[in-house]
């Protein structure tokens, strides 16, 4: 079978998720022909995916995140304002998509929670069998807990969620296997990398960290400098304006992102700080990492990706990056390779079964 990925480029999670998948669909001899990724002027595709997709590549403009001034927490309404007034840019967008898809051919197109992915197979309806993939989707599952208030959050994020499925099949991708099929849903173990399934990892004398937006690097700098200076911390951020390694004062360095380079380190740190992107988290689960979650304020999604790890006990949740509680969490908690191991063991089988089933019964049929 021939597909075609549509992905979200803000961070690294989605791009991660398609390299994974583009992983189990090679190894079972299915062709990926090209992914379509969304940028933006705030954000660029990093180097790694570039060096590991080894498929046709092209981008487009698709609609981004509006910070704060302190680049720190995302501010919806500006959100909103931002993207309808670039709205002409987006339709050029979606027609470079379908020119995409009536170039290739695919049998399947899976859209990684871009929102044109979502437009488009809502407007072209293409005639491929379409899949809308991501973790996002689990917070639509009746089980799913809700973060308490934060209503007018939580319908915007399914608000979100309607938009980016275009009423194609969704995949929900979940920490745990707790939840099962149905509710529009198809739950499906996490996508991680070839690279971390097959290394042993190591306990290192120093911390990982990622923040996606790069305002949350002065809290880590002012913490290393007030209260451990001599711990060791390695931090990955998107910020071309700092010189690649940089150190703000000893025994801190920041990194621009980089796929390879992070995987090792995650591999031997002693333990894992980050904004909760689901993507990390699992890898860091995975590993047996302690891990310390800061959601993005204004991150209603993140917010519930922090809840739902530390319900289930992969790491804790914390609203800023004091490092001193995962070194607490570190010193008094013994942690062994994860379970999850078995969860996301089972990815390769979930996804073939999925996506063979849809070729055999043809067109995925949409949701209302």
């Amino acid at each position: 079978m021939k597909y075609l990925f549509i992905i979200q480029g803000e961070g690294r999670g989605h791009l991660s998720q398609a390299l994974a998948l583009l992983q189990i669909l090679q190894a079972a001899k299915h062709e990926v022909c090209c992914m379509a990724v969304g940028i933006s002027a705030r954000r660029s595709i990093p180097t790694y995916f570039y060096e590991s997709c080894k498929v046709e590549l092209i981008t487009f403009r698709s609609p981004n995140f509006v910070t704060d001034p302190d680049n720190k927490s995302v501010k919806i309404p500006a959100t909103l304002v931002q993207n309808i007034s670039t709205a002409p840019l987006y339709l050029r967008s979606l027609q470079q998509l379908h020119s995409a898809v009536q170039k290739y051919q695919p049998d399947i197109i899976i859209n990684f929670y871009d929102l044109l992915g979502g437009i488009y197979f809502k407007t072209f309806q293409p005639a491929a069998a379409c899949f809308a993939l991501g973790h996002q989707y689990l917070l639509e599952h009746p089980d799913f807990p809700q973060p308490a208030g934060h209503s007018i959050d939580r319908h915007l994020m399914r608000l979100n969620n309607r938009i980016t499925a275009g009423g194609a099949q969704k995949i929900a991708l979940s920490f745990t296997d707790k939840y099962q099929n149905g509710h529009q849903l198809c739950i499906a173990p996490p996508l991680v990398r070839r690279e971390y399934l097959h290394t042993s990892p190591t306990k290192e004398n120093f911390i990982l960290c990622y923040i996606v937006n790069a305002g949350y690097a002065q809290e880590i700098i002012s913490w290393h400098q007030d209260h451990r200076p001599q711990a060791v911390i390695h931090c990955f951020w998107d910020h071309p304006a700092y010189p690649s390694d940089w150190q703000p004062h000893p025994n801190i360095t920041f990194h621009p992102l980089n796929g390879e380079r992070f995987t090792d380190m995650m591999c031997r740190c002693n333990a894992y700080a980050s904004t909760a992107g689901f993507e990390s988290i699992c890898e860091a689960a995975l590993l047996g990492k302690p891990i310390m979650m800061v959601p993005v304020a204004g991150h209603y999604e993140q917010l519930c990706n922090a809840l739902d790890a530390e319900k289930v006990g992969i790491g804790i949740l914390r609203k800023s990056f004091d490092l001193s509680d995962i070194i607490a969490f570190t010193d008094t908690k013994d942690h062994q390779k994860s379970l999850m191991s078995d969860w996301i063991g089972k990815a390769p089988d979930t996804f073939l079964n999925i996506f063979t089933s849809a070729q055999h019964n043809g067109k995925t049929t949409a949701i209302a």
